[in-house]
């Protein structure tokens, strides 16, 4: 009995030494699939932490986007502003160009006296038209007898004059000067 019992423990030995060994395989096994599930779950981890910091930098250009959302509107509210002064402006301007305009048209009286181009009255051309009276008109470019009668003349058109020609009427002459369109 005693050799049934060494071969039974031999037996129960060796079963258990297989059963060990088994485990063992089973446990490195297990192990080493730990390991790599440790670097898979490193791995997803580093790809979590690109993802949220890419999240933190998505939310940090959404705040961007906002404030520059809220410069634009104000910046186009004063854009609307000045496009409306301009606006308000441009027709004041026009209003005052027509104004000009009409002055440029409504005609100089001039009676007898000498008188400067420039500081009398502008430099350009001119349509000289009787009012009334009679007398000698001289200029730079121009002598003329002025009257009703026929030994005078009652308009002289294009006239020009240019900066600093002196003009002088002379006797009861009244004369209307029209400016021309320049």
């Amino acid at each position: 009995m005693d050799e049934t019992i060494v071969q039974q423990f031999v037996q129960l030995k060796t079963e258990q030494d297989e059963e060990y060994q088994n485990t063992r395989e089973q446990l490195d096994s297990a192990n080493k699939e730990l390991d790599e599930k440790g670097k898979e779950v490193k791995e997803k981890q580093k790809t979590i932490d690109k993802a949220n910091k890419l999240q933190g930098e998505i939310d940090g250009l959404e705040k961007e986007k906002d404030g520059l959302s809220a410069e634009l509107k104000t910046q186009q509210t004063e854009l609307d502003s000045i496009n409306t002064q301009i606006t308000d402006r441009q027709a004041e301007l026009d209003r005052l160009t027509g104004q000009v305009d009409e002055e440029k048209q409504k005609p100089i009286t001039l009676t007898a006296g000498t008188y400067h181009v420039d500081q009398d009255f502008p430099s350009g051309t001119y349509d000289i038209e009787l009012i009334s009276g009679s007398g000698n008109f001289f200029s730079d470019d121009l002598n003329e007898i002025f009257s009703t009668r026929s030994i005078g003349i009652q308009t002289n058109k294009n006239a020009y004059f240019g900066y600093g020609d002196e003009l002088e009427l002379s006797g009861s002459l009244k004369l209307n000067f029209i400016r021309k369109g320049d």
